[in-house]
């Protein structure tokens, strides 16, 4: 009971003090705090075909203008696995995988990382 006094007297005294001091869950009111967050999710999709640098390069290119696609990148060394980070409230990996497959590729979905 005196610890639910003492912590009353203080909350008041701070706002006295500083009359702009808030509680913890005032704080967290912030409207960045409330925005919608943005889920980042990380995809592997397979490709069938040997691809040059040029055509590599190209499907990056088409991929990062893609609406949602925040990067891709294909795994040095293994050039046949492409890694593609993009905003899932955005687009969606079928929308990627249609977009691969577009370009007369033969594209599959491993999965998320």
């Amino acid at each position: 009971m005196i610890s639910k006094l003492m912590g009353g007297y203080m909350m008041g005294f701070m706002t006295k003090l500083m009359p702009d001091a808030r509680s913890e869950s005032q704080m967290l009111q912030h409207p960045a705090a409330q925005a919608r967050p943005r889920p980042q999710t990380d995809l592997l999709i397979h490709i069938n075909e040997a691809l040059n640098e040029n055509l590599r390069y190209e499907l990056i290119t088409d991929l990062e203008g893609t609406e949602g696609v925040i990067s891709a990148e294909f795994t040095p060394q293994r050039w046949h696995l492409l890694i593609v980070w993009y905003d899932s409230n955005r687009t969606s990996s079928r929308s990627i995988l249609d977009e691969l497959n577009g370009h007369n590729l033969h594209a599959q979905l491993i999965g998320p990382l």
